[in-house]
């Protein structure tokens, strides 16, 4: 699943392509092709769902989260169909009168049965299509696979194509670059297990964000299930945008029960802030949990000095606030505690003598407030 701002701007710069109307599906959540709660269409005039066939009436329909659509689809018209996240069809998928599916990066196209196509072309655009029945294609249809590697067009069945259908702009049926199941399997497996048995590789109940005592966030995640999960990776960011990895915890592997995981950041001062869990495979696929907020307060109820900086090894720290107990912790740059120190004085002394030079980062809380300086013993 992607980064927030990313999706934005692509749903933005496909309606502003397109012009006209349609359909977008709820990023990071799982949900029916003929669910009304799955979708935000573009009018008020139109269904409530996307209609199948999406034909003329339907200008885009742009697929995130996981959508499944119980039946077959089709897709004529002139009609757009892209696939951001993950949709499943589980029956035929048809493409006829110019209507088009595209697969971006990232996305996947799953059809459990055939695509027959008579117009239209189906594109992967570095994302991945299955199709687990056959594929037969003829007019002026085509398959374009502009990806490679494990991402690509993989194709249980049989392919054959007639009168001025191509495979890649060519008539050439090895054009086409088809991987077959085996292919799929070897390739990513996490991906042949969804197909295979229906099941995701990790299932993200929630994530969530909260300021807790001492100043830390709290950031808290839960799965249903677990498929070849090797570990996750807390990641930060304070626009929303550009995210750091803050923190590594290992996995379950395999699990079928709920399970519950949570870890601390304690590098934050007054701001907002954006957390999101990455899931990683043990085969290196990835993927996002929905991204949690919270804002942390900024500290009004004492300031922090410290003096000489940079020092030798010894150092003060001058607080402005006698109000309550100062708790100061010392850590690397690393985020490893280096000393901890808790005193009721305006006037604190530190030793950091017996350190290696460099920078290390000094925390003062007192109550729920927190200051954060940086130090350079040289």
């Amino acid at each position: 699943m992607k980064k927030l701002v990313t999706i934005i701007a692509l749903v933005v710069a496909a309606q502003l392509a397109k012009g006209q109307e349609g359909y977008v599906s709820n990023d990071n959540a799982v949900g029916d092709w003929t669910s009304a709660s799955s979708w935000t269409k573009s009018a008020s005039w139109l269904g409530d769902v996307p209609p199948n066939p999406v034909n003329g009436s339907t200008d885009y329909v742009d697929v995130f989260g996981v959508i499944n659509q119980g039946s077959g689809l089709e897709v004529s018209g002139g009609s757009t169909l892209t696939v951001y996240d993950t949709l499943i069809v589980n029956g035929n998928l048809v493409l006829s009168g110019g209507g088009d599916v595209i697969v971006e990066s990232g996305g996947v196209l799953i059809v459990h049965g055939d695509y027959n196509g008579s117009g239209g072309t189906v594109t992967t655009n570095g994302g991945r299509a299955v199709i687990t029945g056959d594929l037969s294609i003829t007019g002026g249809a085509d398959v374009v696979n502009n990806a490679s590697g494990t991402d690509g067009f993989y194709l249980y069945g049989t392919a054959s194509r007639s009168g001025g259908a191509k495979f890649n702009g060519s008539n050439d049926p090895a054009a086409s670059n088809f991987q077959d199941e085996s292919g799929l399997q070897s390739n990513d497996p996490s991906l042949y297990s969804l197909v295979n048995v229906g099941v995701l590789p990790v299932e993200f109940l929630y994530a969530k964000a909260a300021l807790v005592d001492g100043g830390d966030v709290q950031v808290s995640w839960a799965t249903a299930s677990e498929l070849n999960n090797d570990f996750f990776v807390v990641e930060r960011s304070t626009d929303g945008v550009n995210y750091t990895a803050i923190r590594t915890v290992d996995g379950a592997g395999n699990s079928e029960e709920v399970l519950t995981y949570e870890t601390r950041d304690g590098q934050v001062i007054a701001g907002t802030y954006f957390y999101r869990v990455k899931q990683v495979d043990f085969d290196g696929q990835f993927d996002y949990s929905e991204i949690a907020r919270v804002e942390v307060a900024g500290a009004q109820g004492f300031d922090l000095k410290a003096y000489p900086n940079p020092t030798h090894g010894a150092i003060t720290l001058e607080v402005s606030s006698q109000d309550m107990a100062v708790k100061i912790v010392v850590r690397s740059m690393q985020g490893e505690v280096k000393q901890v120190v808790e005193s009721t004085g305006l006037s604190i002394a530190l030793d950091l003598s017996s350190f290696p030079k460099g920078y290390y980062i000094v925390e003062a809380y007192q109550g729920q407030q927190k200051k954060i300086l940086k130090v350079v013993l040289n």
